[in-house]
Parts: structure tokens; C-alpha cells; sequence
């Protein structure tokens, strides 16, 4: 929406977590590649929506669920967004897309971890060392069984933990 309408978010986000604090939740923000649009901001600053909602709320408030693939979607790297906000990073989401996903249908995107062009190593890089990091596995969708598709990105991890240690 427009930035009225961010800010009516950023409030409803402020309030609800205050709400679920004292229950021991928090809230998280998962990014899709439309979070990552550029809008002038109250100050006559141009910024990502995302950014709007973490200026505006504490860490206490809103933590990020980084979606990488959504990420490499909207044009962003995904591996200089997770050093540069490693500090509101509570999960990685993995998610991988193909090459060529730009001349394509959202739909028919998705590939299993380490068939696309998500560098998952250099992101696991970027995050070593962050503590109670979380890790999510998905994929939207699949051009077969979307099981099996699970399996190689499990395969693909584990070969990739090998490397990195």
C-alpha cells in the first residue's frame, strides 16, 4: 500500500507484539519480492518497505524471516542482506529458483536448494556464528514431486555442511 498504509502496519505490528511478548512470541516479518520495493518514506527518503518496518519497530518488536530466493527475485543480494541485517535475521528461509526465472511464470520458478542461483553457501557464511538461527527448507512449487524435490534440497545441505566445516 502507500506509506499511510505501512505506517497503519507498523503500528497494528507494534501492538499486536506487545500483546504476544508476554506470551514468549515474536514476530516475524517473511519477505516476499514485493517487501522489498522502494517508496518514499515520510521523510522524502526513498526505502524499502522492509526497512520502513525495521526502523519504525524494535527488534523486541519485529525480527526478519529472510526468504532467499524472494530475495534473488526482487534483485537483491541475498547474501550482502543477510550480513547487513544479521542482528534482526531470527530465521533463514531457503528457497532457490532457476536461472532464467525473470522471462518466466512465478509459478514455474521454484527449484530444489542447489539446482538454482540462490549462493546458499556464501549466505550460511554470512550467518556463521549468529545464535538461535533458525533454518526453513521450502519450495512454492515443483515441476514434479515436490517430496523428492525436499529430499535433494536435504541432500544438497548435508553435502554442503560437509564443505563448510
Amino acid at each position: 500500500g502507500d506509506i499511510d498504509d505501512i505506517y497503519s502496519k507498523v503500528s497494528l505490528i507494534r501492538k499486536v507484539s506487545a500483546i504476544l511478548r508476554a506470551y514468549g512470541v515474536r514476530v516475524l516479518m517473511h519477505n516476499h519480492d514485493h517487501d522489498t520495493r522502494i517508496v518514499e518514506d515520510r521523510d522524502h527518503v526513498r526505502k524499502q518497505t522492509m526497512t520502513i518496518f525495521l526502523e519504525n519497530c524494535s527488534p523486541e518488536e519485529l525480527m526478519l524471516e529472510v526468504d532467499t530466493g524472494w530475495l534473488v527475485y526482487a534483485g537483491i543480494d541475498p547474501v550482502e542482506y543477510v550480513r547487513e541485517h544479521l542482528d534482526r535475521i531470527a530465521v533463514l528461509h531457503f528457497k532457490d529458483i532457476c536461472e532464467g526465472y525473470g522471462s518466466m511464470s512465478r509459478d514455474d520458478i521454484f527449484v530444489p536448494c542447489g539446482k538454482g542461483v540462490v549462493d546458499f553457501e556464501n549466505i550460511l557464511k554470512a550467518a556463521a556464528g549468529k545464535k538461535d538461527l533458525l533454518y526453513v527448507l521450502d519450495q512454492d512449487a515443483s515441476g514434479g514431486d515436490i517430496i523428492e524435490d525436499h529430499i535433494q534440497s536435504i541432500k544438497y545441505f548435508n553435502k554442503l555442511e560437509t564443505k563448510i566445516k
